[in-house]
């Protein structure tokens, strides 16, 4: 192989490097919603009946719910609120990961999240799925 070989190679090389290490950095961002860390103010702690295995805690803050997950920081598992059931004061939360293409960091971070309950939810029970 010559010089002029050489340095094309090594040029594409750096260039599929580059172009792979841009497309990681920009799934990450564009897949990691919520903030990361635990809430600072956080309400009123709830009772959360979680999957085992799952780490989910939440909060009664106002109108709204605020939930930490612990899981991948590139891929965080996000929660929705499913169902309110105001006279068993239990809230149904289904969690996952959406757009989770791609390999996703073997990290445990907290993410947490703040959704619209419009009510208050003291006193109520979390009960989490995961999809």
């Amino acid at each position: 192989m010559d010089i002029g070989q050489a340095v094309a190679r090594g040029t594409t090389a750096a260039v599929i490097l580059f172009v792979a290490l841009v497309s990681v950095a920009g799934c990450a961002a564009l897949t990691a919603p919520g903030y990361p860390g635990t809430p600072t103010a956080s309400g009123q702690p709830l009772v959360v009946d979680a999957p085992a295995g799952s780490e989910v805690r939440a909060w009664a803050d106002g109108d709204l719910l605020v939930v930490t997950t612990i899981g991948s920081g590139s891929c965080p598992r996000v929660p929705v609120i499913e169902k309110v059931d105001e006279d068993e004061q239990r809230l149904s939360v289904s969690t996952s990961v959406p757009n989770a293409q791609g390999a996703c960091t073997a990290d445990s971070s907290p993410r947490t999240f703040e959704l619209d309950a419009g009510r208050d939810l003291t006193g109520f029970t979390v009960r989490v799925s995961e999809k």
